[in-house]
């Protein structure tokens, strides 16, 4: 995607992750979090552009995926770069956008629910480095039930299976579980960090 379209993905994910359980936690005040979200997923995928990959439905970014896959080398150097880089001008925007730094706050003691590191740590994988990874899954509100999601994740999980390698997700949204399932996902792990926030952690 060109640096308009990844701006245009950025936007969709900030809007359509607005009631998700993280990030209601995370910013639990509406207006700022409309106002960071975009930002934020704007600063991740910048962040981490030599490694992800993103495919939308149409031209009109219906609907957007944003998978890491683990089958393709990356520049070493190039990931650290812009993970550093990336990794500031997040925490710059935090503090710029909410100066008060109690989102700040949350963010970093959050941190184990914006990570994927249990990957590394569960004995079914056996190749952590091997998986496609779906990180991101957002559709417009006005298209869902149009089966975009569906279309999307097939295609990513086709491209699994011709790889033979496992796909891996997370959701913090328990009625997202049962639709996951429906692709052939099951959770190995639940991160619970309180009677609200739950991280489900899926393969398949």
């Amino acid at each position: 995607m060109s640096q308009k379209e990844r701006r245009a993905a950025a936007e969709l994910f900030g809007e359509s992750f607005q009631q998700d359980p993280l990030y209601l936690q995370l910013i639990p005040q509406a207006e700022l979090r409309a106002k960071i979200l975009p930002e934020l997923f704007d600063c991740y995928l910048t962040m981490y552009r030599s490694c992800f990959e993103l495919y939308a439905d149409s031209q009109d970014l219906n609907g957007v995926i944003a998978i890491i896959d683990g089958t393709q080398p990356h520049c070493h150097w190039a990931s650290l770069f812009q993970s550093a880089a990336g990794g500031l001008r997040t925490l710059w925007m935090l503090v710029k956008m909410d100066p008060s730094l109690a989102t700040l706050r949350n963010f970093i003691r959050g941190r184990a629910f914006l990570s994927s590191s249990w990957e590394g740590e569960t004995k079914e994988l056996e190749n952590p480095q091997e998986i496609v990874r779906i990180d991101l899954l957002a559709v417009r509100a006005e298209k869902r039930g149009s089966g975009i999601a569906g279309q999307l994740m097939r295609q990513v999980l086709a491209y699994a299976d011709d790889h033979n390698c496992y796909a891996t997700l997370e959701t913090h949204n328990r009625k997202n579980v049962d639709l996951y399932r429906r692709f052939g996902f099951h959770t190995i792990r639940v991160l619970d960090g309180n009677s609200t926030l739950r991280q489900y952690c899926m393969v398949r």
